[in-house]
């Protein structure tokens, strides 16, 4: 199969639209505000929806200012119940000044693939920004190299590689920085060639990896 097949679709998907439901704090998120006033102010401005549990929206994040809460968001929005293994979390709110100085630094430019592979590179140096988190961060801070902008790349958009010829070469590259550029890239380059935006497309590949995961899931357990 390729993208094109799909883009009408593609077209109608609104991803600032996608929100995540939080509900009630969970025992991890509850540690770190505990611990970090930042995060306590990052969940108290987080929205409620009409049963009064929290919610956060792409949009929401996007709209937050100041890089390190939005980064805080960055993390709520993906881990509504915290990462796996609390040290990780831990770890990342930790560095958040770190993350803040690279990701500015970065945004000084010039946006060369050098200087994007380096920053990779450096923050993956940090526990828990692994490359499905890193890639959270680096879109959510809208970075970019070149005219390709950082989109998420995490398992399901991983699992829907492996459905679609226009990018079964995406994720060869062994060097994990090298990797996500080329991943990037691909994404969007379809996104110039379907008249789309890079996130659009990867909301469609999350949404597609997530079903290929279900139907192999369904398989396995059925067989």
């Amino acid at each position: 199969m390729f993208i094109q097949y799909f883009q009408n679709r593609i077209s109608d998907l609104n991803p600032m639209d996608q929100t995540i439901f939080v509900g009630n704090i969970s025992l991890k998120w509850q540690n770190l505000i505990n611990q970090f006033p930042l995060v306590a102010e990052s969940f108290h401005s987080l929205r409620r929806d009409n049963n009064d549990d929290l919610i956060i929206s792409r949009q929401d994040v996007f709209e937050t200012i100041g890089l390190p809460t939005r980064i805080i968001k960055s993390l709520i929005w993906g881990y509504p119940k915290g990462m796996q293994g609390t040290a990780n979390l831990q770890s990342i709110v930790e560095h958040l000044d770190q993350i803040v100085q690279r990701i500015n630094d970065y945004n000084a430019g010039p946006f060369t693939r050098p200087r994007f592979v380096e920053t990779y590179r450096i923050l993956s140096e940090i526990r828990g920004l692994g490359p499905s988190t890193l890639s959270k961060i680096l879109y959510f801070c809208g970075i970019h190299v070149r005219q390709n902008r950082a989109v998420i790349v995490d398992t399901n958009v991983l699992e829907a590689f492996g459905f679609l010829q226009d990018f079964h070469d995406a994720s060869y590259e062994s060097d994990s920085a090298e990797r996500y550029y080329r991943q990037i890239v691909s994404i969007n380059s379809s996104a110039r060639r379907l008249n789309v935006t890079p996130d659009q497309i990867e909301y469609f590949l999350f949404e597609l990896g997530k079903q290929g995961k279900r139907v192999k899931t369904d398989f396995v357990t059925n067989y």
